[in-house]
């Protein structure tokens, strides 16, 4: 588990990582929509598609729509690619060695 994502769940030392922090640097540093950003984080923390369209209040199709914004925007591939990406990006802002 990184650090990055163990700070997201409150399971390592330091403050916890909140949720909104992650949008907002995404839409900030990135051409992400807002809710681009969202679908994003809430896919890196484990979340299904549906419990995101339930979350978020929108469609299947919608996600899909974000999803090939979201791939373009960032030009990723696929999941793995773009959480990695994510992650780089959460390490670059916000520091913290990998746990083992």
């Amino acid at each position: 588990m990184s650090s990055i994502f163990a700070r997201f769940l409150g399971l390592s030392p330091g403050d916890p990582f909140p949720f909104h922090v992650a949008v907002l640097l995404l839409e900030r540093r990135t051409r992400l929509t807002r809710s681009e950003a969202h679908v994003l984080v809430l896919d890196y923390l484990g979340f299904t598609r549906d419990e995101i369209c339930e979350q978020q209040s929108i469609s299947t199709e919608t996600i899909r729509t974000y999803w090939k914004r979201i791939y373009r925007k960032t030009n990723c591939r696929g999941r793995r690619e773009i959480r990695c990406w994510l992650e780089s990006l959460l390490q670059k802002e916000f520091g913290g060695a990998e746990a083992a």
